[in-house]
């Protein structure tokens, strides 16, 4: 206890004397009046309750008569991002109790609508005390206005910034995909926008489960000087302003800082209680919305359905900016012109979604085929969600005649039909105007030749997205085709002379002459009988003098062909012997 005690002493010895000589951004100020006081800022805490507000406090301690009924003014003040600062006055005696350290003030804030920071910036504020003498004391914090539910982790492209606080998502590789979509747009209204996303993972909501209800308000603030261990920290830490005199009594102080004991904070009382407002969570969404930032919420695992959450809300900003005038107000055009068909305004959303749209084919050719499909005049406004649920069982088959409406165009006039109609909007009075500038159709003839499309062929494009290459078409080249010319006069070649042991040797051609075989007279002689053989004998005539004139000359010339062979064996053999 003594060590403690000494380092305590040592920390206030070094921190004392020069508080007043050494002051800087990070350290609160001090104004000396004319009492003699001493103000010492503890330190200071927040919680923020997105969106709806935010609980700050801070702790203090002062000597003399350490009483709330001394302090003149208690201000809170808070830097917008523009650099503007927002004053707030506290009621002490509404927002401030007594503690076994000293006094806790407690106050919950809320922005307005038109100072409103946007989500994830970062707030510095200051508490100011002023007492009745005059003696001043300031402690300096921020806090991020954000969901504090979770650690956000924010990633940087040219083109987007998005902030997740999944450990599973590939935060980098989703943005790689979503280029795509990006370049795409910029191509098809010839703008550039920045795009700002945060992602709630599936099953979190907008809002905690736990703030739907009026919550509990925020616990008192805990001191800095929690142990006696931690007591050297803190007192360094803290901010101490004085008087040059009278001297402060260091063993005093050592020793009520020794036998401190940590109680509980105290209840804050009813009259500084103010019930928080539930959390809805569609205002927190327009608080994204409203800064510009794109708001989804996962209800998949699935990062395939969240790309195609990511580039709808792409293509509506892109597309409004190209439809809409910069200030937001409606100008004089876009009233005369009236509302773009909500079909063509949904259909040319979706149709940048990674995926291809086959489902929705499959859903509007069996609409189309059983005589439900939507008129023309059901499909110029999108039946409301919120309608009940006659129109929730509308939607899907709605926005699918949508899509395929626009894919139409792609399938009739090019890939490039729909953005070319969605950029001849704000240069013609009307829409059916752009439609029949750019692809010759009014808005009732467009609908007509979808209805025969799609009822004939019309899902031969069912996989078509925007990001596939194009697909070359064939050149066709004249093949040559070989003819043959036949040769009426055949040219011997020259026959090389044999070699024998690589020496040429000429051979000779001998003559042969074909034996002319002798033919006989003919003869007259019959016949002989043919006698029936009684069955178990065996016969055998006589074919001697059976052989008819055509029988001899046949024997004949089988006779010479086995000569002719037998002289070119033997012709063959004198030439091999001949040669060696």
């Amino acid at each position: 206890m003594k060590r403690v005690i000494g380092v305590v002493s040592l920390i206030l010895a070094l921190v004392v004397p020069y508080v007043g000589l050494a002051q800087d951004e990070d350290q609160p100020t001090a104004t000396p009046g004319a009492a003699q006081s001493q103000i010492v800022m503890l330190g200071a805490s927040h919680k923020v309750y997105f969106p709806s507000s935010i609980w700050v406090q801070a702790g203090v301690t002062f000597s003399p008569e350490n009483d709330v009924k001394r302090i003149e003014q208690l201000t809170f003040t808070y830097e917008l991002p523009d650099g503007r600062l927002v004053d707030v006055p506290v009621d002490p005696s509404l927002h401030v109790i007594e503690a076994a350290w000293g006094l806790n003030a407690i106050y919950r804030f809320s922005f307005d609508a038109a100072d409103r920071p946007p989500p994830m910036a970062t707030i510095p504020y200051t508490w100011t005390l002023v007492l009745d003498d005059g003696a001043t004391g300031t402690f300096e914090h921020e806090f991020v206005f954000a969901d504090e539910r979770f650690e956000w982790q924010a990633f940087t492209e040219e083109w987007t910034m998005l902030y997740t606080y999944s450990p599973a998502m590939s935060a980098s590789m989703l943005l790689r995909d979503m280029r795509q979509v990006d370049a795409r747009l910029r191509s098809d209204t010839r703008r550039t926008s920045f795009y700002t996303f945060v992602i709630y993972e599936p099953g979190d909501d907008f809002c905690p489960d736990d703030q739907h209800a009026t919550p509990t308000p925020i616990p008192a603030f805990n001191p800095l000087i929690a142990t006696l261990e931690a007591a050297s920290t803190a007192l360094a830490e803290a901010a101490v302003y004085r008087t040059p005199t009278p001297a402060v009594d260091l063993t005093a102080a050592t020793e009520a800082a020794s036998t401190l004991e940590i109680t509980p904070a105290p209840t804050v009382p009813p009259a500084t209680v103010t019930p928080l407002p539930p959390c809805d969570s569609e205002a927190a969404a327009q608080v994204y919305a409203d800064a510009g930032m794109i708001a989804l919420r996962q209800y998949t695992a699935n990062l395939l359905y969240l790309k195609n959450d990511m580039a709808d809300a792409m293509a509506r900003r892109a597309w409004q900016a190209v439809w809409e005038d910069p200030s937001g107000e409606t100008s004089a055009e876009e009233a005369a012109r009236g509302p773009i068909p909500a079909w063509f305004v949904e259909g040319l959303v979706r149709l940048y979604e990674p995926m291809a749209h086959a489902g929705a084919f499959a859903v509007t050719g069996s609409a189309v085929l059983a005589g439900d499909a939507f008129a023309l005049e059901a499909m110029q406004p999108k039946p409301a969600e919120s309608a009940g649920p006659g129109n929730l069982l509308m939607i899907d088959p709605w926005n699918a005649q949508s899509i395929t409406m626009v894919l139409y165009l792609v399938e009739q006039y090019g890939s490039d039909a729909p953005a070319r109609v969605g950029r001849a909007i704000p240069d013609h009075a009307t829409f059916d105007e752009a439609l029949l500038a750019e692809i010759g159709e009014d808005e009732a003839t467009l609908y007509q030749n979808w209805f025969a499309w799609v009822a004939s062929a019309g899902d031969a494009i069912s996989g078509w997205t925007p990001y596939q290459l194009p697909t070359p078409t064939p050149t066709l080249t004249r093949t040559p085709t070989v003819t043959f010319t036949p040769s009426l006069t055949w040219t011997p070649s020259q026959t090389p002379f044999p070699t024998v042991f690589g020496v040429p040797v000429q051979t000779k051609a001998l003559p042969f002459r074909s034996p002319t075989p002798t033919r006989r007279p003919p003869t007259n002689t019959p016949r002989p009988p043919v006698t029936a053989t009684p069955r178990g004998e065996l016969s055998i005539p006589d074919i001697g003098g059976a052989l008819s004139t055509a029988g001899d000359a046949s024997v004949l010339v089988g006779v010479g062909t086995l000569l002719a062979a037998l002289v070119a064996v033997i012709v063959i053999g004198v030439a091999v012997a001949r040669r060696r």
